[in-house]
């Protein structure tokens, strides 16, 4: 009997160690070649390749790697698919967590920032799909080989190197799928962008009269404007502006940048006669009931503050939406709706008696930089400008000499189709690769000087440290006015307490500018914060 039970139990484990082998699969791996060498590894011969350990993502799993032995990539270990079928993403943190195959496509997000390895390595997104036991991987994206030449007499050291295209999308959320054995990005995520950046985590030295030469994987596009921005690492930059850089899928395509002089960023608006100066956020304030974040009087509350992520961005007619149960995102608000005290900024009253209508807001808690947590920044960190601090900027400061007019200090323009107003920090210079300048200055214009400057165009000028505050129009209780129209901003000044008004500032098509003019407290209006240096 004993004998009986021992050939079962080792009959037991044989079929268990049959059923374990059967549950997995070994799978290999291929290269697409990209058209002119590199792909995912450059080797001394240009010859992509693999490398021990990348990391690959099949059916929901993250946690593979790429074995090499004998010069054959294998996955191993890799978990049966009941219909034998097998869709792969490299690398594997490109797919976010949750995310099944389904229909040979998966949602991947391409980094908005990629890593400089160095000039003989640049790992490129890729997909493979397979009912066999063989992963042939193509690629998502091609190659803009960068090479960046300093000609000015001294080494110089980069930073990073960031491409904007003015109309197609390089970086963010997008299904990839393949089709017909090709790699294909199809379908964008609205939270997308035209801009990616190759980044040197450590000092990359570039001697005078030296060069260097860069691998970006980018999204194939044609006949696209873009502009090409290189960074050292003492906060100047060198921009190029090409009205065209065709990318054809796996193919290379090479771009040179050749720094004669670096430019200097200019930030800092003089607010007073003393001298002080400021920095303006680089996006409106917005805010959700979603989340919660910290408060001055160290309370952990509800909702969450952040800065729009470009500084064209505005919710437009959402705001609609506005109630303290509402999850999306706002950007017109009551003057003082900090939050504190129980003003918050969900607050869509139509009586001012109803608002915080006591004494100005500087330097107290009703001011929501002042109270707020925003996004990483503690609470106390920006603040909102005051009445006299306004007029200083567009008045009285000495403002800057743009083509051939000086003393400027501010220009209504269109950047990306919204319509604003452009203020130009002390000691700015008009960068000359932008060759479209406005004509009229410090002053409304019906037509916004009629120019409408691109993508690529806004990288170059924000770089030279221009702020612009986009036409976000008001709000009067759930009606939205005049988005794209009127340019609204609140100073942190109270008009009259009596009658519940507050100072703001008022930019639009035609007539004079009302800078500080009075406005009843329960509109609501955009907010844009500083911070002092």
């Amino acid at each position: 009997m004993k004998r009986i039970c021992i050939i079962i139990i080792v009959l037991l484990a044989t079929l268990a160690a049959c059923r374990k082998e059967s549950d997995t699969v070994t799978l290999g791996a291929t290269i697409e070649n990209i058209e002119g060498n590199p792909k995912l590894y450059i080797d001394n011969t240009l010859t992509p390749q693999w490398e021990n350990n990348d990391s690959v993502w099949i059916n929901g799993n993250a946690s593979y790697t790429v074995t090499i032995s004998n010069n054959v990539a294998q996955i191993v270990n890799v978990a049966r698919a009941d219909n034998n079928h097998y869709l792969a993403v490299y690398p594997a943190d490109i797919v976010a967590a949750g995310q099944q195959a389904g229909n040979s496509s998966v949602t991947v997000n391409l980094p908005r920032e990629q890593v400089y390895q160095s000039s003989q390595q640049v790992k490129v997104p890729m997909i493979a799909y397979t009912e066999g036991n063989t992963l042939g991987f193509k690629n998502l994206c091609s190659l803009l080989k960068v090479t960046v030449k300093n000609s000015t007499n001294a080494p110089i050291t980069l930073s990073r190197i960031t491409l904007t295209a003015s109309t197609a999308m390089l970086s963010g959320p997008v299904t990839a799928s393949i089709l017909n054995g090709e790699g294909h990005l199809d379908s964008w995520g609205t939270e997308a962008e035209h801009d990616v950046s190759l980044c040197f985590p450590t000092a990359q030295p570039l001697q005078s009269k030296c060069s260097i030469s860069c691998y970006m994987a980018v999204p194939e596009f044609t006949a696209n404007e873009v502009s090409i921005i290189v960074y050292t690492n003492d906060g100047r930059f060198f921009p190029i502006l090409k009205s065209s850089v065709p990318l054809s899928h796996n193919r290379i395509a090479t771009v040179t940048v050749d720094i004669d002089q670096l430019l200097t960023c200019h930030e800092d608006f003089t607010v007073n006669a003393n001298n002080h100066t400021v920095r303006f956020s680089k996006g409106n304030l917005q805010y959700t009931t979603d989340s919660t974040h910290t408060t001055a009087d160290n309370n952990n509350t509800t909702g969450q503050w952040r800065f729009a992520k470009h500084q064209y961005d505005i919710i437009g007619a959402a705001n609609t939406n506005i109630s303290s149960t509402y999850t999306g995102w706002i950007d017109l608000f009551g003057w003082a709706t900090s939050g504190f005290n129980g003003y918050a900024p969900t607050f869509s009253y139509t009586n001012v008696s109803q608002y915080y209508i006591n004494k100005n807001i500087s330097g107290r808690d009703y001011d929501w930089g002042k109270y707020n947590a925003i996004g990483n920044d503690d609470p106390g960190t920006w603040r909102t400008l005051q009445e006299l601090e306004w007029q200083y900027i567009l008045r009285t400061r000495n403002g800057v000499t743009i083509g051939g007019t000086s003393s400027v200090k501010f220009a209504q323009t269109i950047v990306n189709g919204r319509k604003g107003v452009m203020l130009f920090p002390d000691g700015f210079t008009w960068p000359s690769t932008i060759q479209s300048v406005p004509s009229v200055f410090n002053t409304n214009q019906t037509d916004w000087n009629n120019i409408d400057y691109s993508l690529a165009q806004w990288a170059i000028l924000e770089a030279s440290g221009v702020v612009f505050l986009p036409a976000a129009g008001y709000r009067l209780g759930t009606d939205v006015s005049e988005v794209n129209s009127y340019a609204q901003y609140w100073t942190s000044t109270l008009y009259s307490s009596t009658s519940g008004v507050a100072r703001y500032v008022k930019f639009y098509g035609g007539g004079t500018p009302s800078i500080c003019g009075p406005l009843e407290v329960r509109y609501g209006l955009s907010v844009r914060l500083v911070k002092d240096n």
